[in-house]
């Protein structure tokens, strides 16, 4: 009687134990779809190492999906790449423990947990922003040779360009200190002026500072005249 009690108790604590990462979040699980993909393709996980991708791990499509499990101590930027049509194709999303619902295909989304909605969201918005620039230069190309409606359109290219670079540049502002405004910060820092770099700089976490990507950035701006930086806000 007592071994029985002790086996079910143990099939409890198990169970418990089994329910616990789902519930507490504390390991992360990538489901996917890829577009028009077959049975058996690979799909990669990798990180970028000096502008060099490293694999991390691979899965491979089984009824018509793919799944990466595992655990996470910290959010961090990480790369799903894939093949199509013989070409090497990728996306950028945020892996931390939850589950993360990748849709890859001409509109990619990446979604379900808290950095990758964020990220989606900035997405879905500067998305939306090229393209109505896209549709505009196609009036360009279709109008009549008149400067007064090229004017016209050229003015609003200009206006949606800027649309999108403050919506890139506030995303990166109210995102510095969690890994979306670091990976913003990297490939759109020429977008902001040279005092405000610095400043943001400023809020990073200091192992953030010290990586080679921001140490370069910090190199290009002590080049730069003093006195422009502080003219610059």
């Amino acid at each position: 009687m007592r071994n029985l009690l002790f086996f079910s108790t143990l099939l409890a604590v198990i169970s418990v134990v089994g329910c616990k990462p789902t519930e507490n979040n504390s390991y992360y699980r990538i489901t996917g779809t890829i577009e028009n993909s077959s049975e058996g393709d690979t799909v990669m996980l990798q990180t970028e190492d000096d502008q060099n991708l490293v694999e991390l791990e691979r899965a491979f499509i089984h009824n018509g999906q793919f799944v990466f499990t595992g655990r996470q101590d910290s959010t961090v930027e990480r790369i799903i790449t894939y093949i199509k049509n013989g070409v090497k194709m990728g996306a950028v999303f945020f892996l931390e423990n939850g589950n993360i619902k990748m849709k890859l295909d001409e509109t990619t989304s990446i979604t379900g947990t808290k950095h990758n909605d964020i990220y989606q969201e900035f997405l879905n918005k500067i998305n939306g922003i090229y393209g109505q620039m896209s549709s505009v230069n196609e009036n360009l190309a279709d109008s009549a040779d008149i400067d007064t409606t090229h004017t016209d359109i050229y003015q609003k290219v200009n206006s949606l360009d800027k649309k999108a670079n403050d919506l890139i540049i506030e995303t990166i502002k109210e995102n510095i200190n969690n890994p979306i405004g670091l990976y913003l910060f990297k490939r759109y820092n020429y977008l902001l002026p040279p005092k405000l770099q610095y400043f943001l700089i400023s809020k990073m976490p200091l192992p953030w500072r010290r990586t080679t990507a921001i140490d370069d950035i910090k190199t290009q701006l002590d080049l730069l005249p003093q006195d422009s930086i502080s003219s610059l806000e």
